[in-house]
């Protein structure tokens, strides 16, 4: 009977403990947090990015460390973890308009330039004014621009080489038809004639 009455003060005293602990994690990402903004002030990307992992470990709801970290991906060229960081900012604070433009960047710099027009026409949607957006912008519709005009030339390529392998074709058919008449019509027809007149 004793042992049923200490089972729920062990349990209470387990999840009490685990809550402070959890406290406690959690504000012991600021010092990690304030390394890596002053490694990614000095541009020390790299390390900047192993410490906001470890800020994000102990605190992975910190939109600002996803943004901060995203910044240091695009600096690195790994333009597809950028794309993950400025997307969980926001999927959590999707008013964040420089989130769209940096996930935008890493759209580009992927070759997705839809995506990142898209991201971009965001943008502007919750800052108008944004210079940077605008800028962004406009050399995205200029990517888009040009490879609508590569998609265009490729397309009448291929339509020249088909229009080129049907010429080719019909004369194929005519040269067989030819060959059909002389090789076995007008044989048959001058047999034929030379037996009817025999």
């Amino acid at each position: 009977m004793k042992i049923l009455l200490i089972i729920p003060f062990l349990l209470l005293s387990l999840v009490t403990q685990a809550q402070h602990t959890s406290k406690k994690d959690v504000s012991q990402y600021k010092p990690y947090q304030d390394s890596a903004r002053a490694l990614l002030l000095r541009g020390k990307y790299k390390k900047a990015v192993a410490k906001f992992d470890t800020s994000l470990s102990i605190m992975p709801y910190n939109s600002g460390a996803y943004y901060e970290r995203g910044y240091c991906h695009m600096q690195l060229g790994n333009y597809s973890k950028a794309l993950l960081d400025f997307s969980t900012v926001i999927e959590r604070a999707d008013y964040k308009y420089q989130a769209y433009i940096g996930r935008a960047m890493a759209k580009y710099q992927l070759n997705d330039f839809y995506g990142a027009r898209n991201d971009l026409e965001h943008a502007l949607k919750l800052n108008p004014e944004d210079k940077e957006a605008k800028r962004y912008k406009t050399l995205v519709d200029g990517a888009i621009a040009e490879l609508e005009r590569q998609n265009n030339a490729i397309t009448m390529k291929r339509i020249q080489q088909q229009q080129m392998q049907e010429q080719r074709d019909r004369y194929a058919r005519r040269r067989n038809l030819e060959g059909l008449v002389w090789g076995t019509i007008i044989p048959m027809a001058f047999w034929t004639t030379i037996f009817l007149t025999w």
